[in-house]
């Protein structure tokens, strides 16, 4: 004998089977963005991390103040290098998650080439546009390679 059920009874059984559809569907976005979260988000965060920094450097070098806009970007970069690593390193240490400075020679690597070309390029005093587009492909190639490169362990 088959149950007779109300309109209103129907259109829940239908809402809820399109919501299982769409949980599914949001299931497989969010685990196709994980996969995709190792070269989109690692290159982007550091854009994004570094946007007032950016901004002024920027801001700066369009009124033609080079040596403040230099200033201003190797600042950021000194800062991180020896101020946050360092913290992160002892904090980690006193909340039971250490974090080892123990780089592979691949990340060895892609920093010494960026620290050398950075330093060429600003070792002048000048810029153009051309030397911009040269460290822009630079950080797209050491992007690329960390993308492609096999995780360590």
């Amino acid at each position: 004998m088959s149950r007779i059920q109300p309109h209103g009874s129907y259109v829940r059984q239908s809402a809820n089977r399109r919501g299982s559809r769409v949980y599914y569907r949001a299931i497989r976005v969010i685990e196709t963005v994980k996969k995709a979260d190792s070269l989109f988000f690692k290159t982007v965060r550091g854009f994004i991390g570094n946007a007032a920094e950016h901004a002024t450097a920027v801001r700066v070098a369009l009124k033609d103040k080079m040596d403040l806009a230099v200033s201003v970007t190797v600042g950021s970069s000194l800062q991180i290098a020896l101020f946050v690593a360092p913290v992160l390193v002892i904090a980690g240490y006193f909340i039971g998650q250490p974090m080892a400075l123990d780089f592979d020679p691949f990340e060895l690597v892609a920093v010494a080439v960026a620290v050398w070309l950075a330093n060429s390029i600003s070792n002048d005093g000048r810029s153009n546009w051309l030397e911009g587009i040269l460290l822009v492909a630079t950080y797209a190639v050491i992007a690329l390679a960390f993308f492609f490169h096999p995780a360590p362990g």
